[in-house]
């Protein structure tokens, strides 16, 4: 299993014009409104992208 999204060969510039979109749809997930911690559309994004680059 690769590491990163980046190495699961995912495009570059397909991730980053879908990034908002993959975020809002995580924020709506039943599951995320369980969260014990509260977060925000842009902490999804930012969680997306170090999974993307790390």
């Amino acid at each position: 299993m690769p590491a990163t999204l980046k190495k699961a060969n995912i495009d570059n510039k397909i991730f980053y014009t879908t990034i908002e979109e993959m975020s809002e749809i995580a924020i709506e997930d039943p599951c995320t409104k369980d969260n014990p911690i509260k977060i925000k559309i842009e902490d999804i994004a930012n969680i997306l992208k170090k999974a993307y680059a790390c």
